[in-house]
């Protein structure tokens, strides 16, 4: 009698640490996979990074572009100062072609005005781009500092688990 009950209790013993083990197991396998995830996570906030820089540097190089040919127009303007639009204007040799000459030199100065505000938009966007690139950094490194906390958190659980099962 006494034989069969310990009997009996072993084998609900082995049958209970069989049944931990399972359990165990599964459970590092959620962990496992909740590791790869967050890893999977990590590569998307690095990728997400670099496609912000690339957005950045191809927005700096229009700008820089933009700038390029405003200075340029700048320039012009300067070597061909506003008296030379004036005696441009008063060269005319009639009434009609005065007021020809001046839709011309309204004409150069829409030019000029849309190169300035084309410009100004360039930088504008550069700026946007660049708080967005810097916001996007901020967050990656707050996220990438949770999940790496997380994944070494689970890490230990399955050290943990691994343990209690050979024991």
């Amino acid at each position: 009698d006494l034989v069969i009950e310990q009997m009996s209790a072993l084998e609900d013993e082995k049958a209970s640490v069989i049944a931990r083990k399972e359990a165990l197991d599964k459970q590092n396998e959620l962990n496992r996979q909740e590791i790869e995830i967050i890893n999977e996570q990590i590569e998307l906030y690095d990728q997400m990074i670099s496609d912000k820089e690339i957005e950045l540097a191809e927005a700096v190089a229009a700008e820089e572009k933009q700038f390029e040919v405003y200075r340029g127009r700048v320039r012009a303007m300067e070597e061909n100062s506003s008296w030379s639009y004036l005696s441009f204007i008063l060269k005319a040799g009639s009434i009609s072609e005065m007021l020809g000459r001046l839709d011309d030199i309204l004409d150069i100065m829409k030019y000029d005005q849309a190169l300035e505000e084309e410009y100004v938009a360039a930088r504008e966007f550069v700026e946007e781009v660049k708080a967005e690139y810097e916001l996007i950094q901020e967050q990656q490194e707050e996220k990438k500092e949770e999940l790496t906390a997380e994944k070494e958190k689970l890490e230990k659980e399955i050290e943990k688990a691994f343990v209690m099962i050979q024991e």
